[in-house]
């Protein structure tokens, strides 16, 4: 479904961010807002929480666009959605969304509503595929993640349980390679409930692959 009548216009904006791991994506969208008021600052995605001197980058109130591009290694890519939704969470500015990836939009759903939780907030939370051009870009070909969430995913006739936060944040932590006894020591937690995180988020995000694969293998065939 796409919403083109009901999306803000891109170029509306006098602040501009992009999220992501990749040099080449960073500079694109520098290109396409020069002649904007100002151009898009980069927010990483190494670590998934908002720093503080990040959080002085975002004005205290107006409405910002922040473009995401998803790229890279698992661990990065769920890094850079829960650091979209702690910046969405924790500015004090309105923030327009623009999610670009490869990946489905029930995908993006999943992931990133339950780090959000907030119907008013996901309004403004739009996805598209990473191969559209500058002009369609522009254009707002884009799906508003709040109008799948009520679809849920299903992968062999059972429906995957959606993340909770302490098994996304443990999980981001297990596809880096650190062990459960270090993260239990930095979350203050016992190492036997960090485990349980793991497994159970582990598990969520295989069954979530498994489904992803059947959705492009369906599409292969179109």
């Amino acid at each position: 479904m796409i919403c083109n009548s009901s999306l803000p216009s891109i170029k509306k904006y006098n602040h501009y961010y992009i999220i992501s791991c990749c040099s080449y994506a960073c500079e694109g969208a520098t290109a396409l807002f020069m002649h904007e008021s100002e151009a898009p600052k980069r927010i990483s995605c190494d670590q998934e929480y908002l720093s503080g001197d990040e959080l002085l980058l975002f004005p205290e109130s107006g409405e910002v666009c922040i473009f995401v591009y998803l790229n890279g290694s698992i661990d990065t890519i769920l890094s850079a959605l829960k650091k979209t939704a702690s910046i969405i969470c924790n500015t004090k500015c309105s923030s327009s969304v623009y999610i670009i990836s490869d990946f489905p939009p029930a995908w993006v759903s999943f992931i990133l509503s339950p780090l959000i939780n907030n119907e008013t907030l996901l309004s403004k939370v739009f996805c598209t595929d990473a191969n559209l051009s500058c002009e369609q870009l522009l254009s707002q070909d884009f799906i508003r993640v709040e109008s799948i969430l009520s679809e849920g995913i299903k992968y062999k006739n059972r429906k995957i349980k959606r993340l909770s936060l302490r098994e996304l944040a443990v999980a981001i932590r297990y596809y880096r390679g650190e062990t459960v006894n270090n993260f239990s020591q930095t979350l203050g937690l016992p190492a036997k409930s960090v485990y349980v995180y793991r497994r159970n988020g582990v598990a969520k995000l295989t069954a979530l692959k498994q489904w992803l694969n059947n959705e492009r293998a369906k599409q292969s065939f179109k």
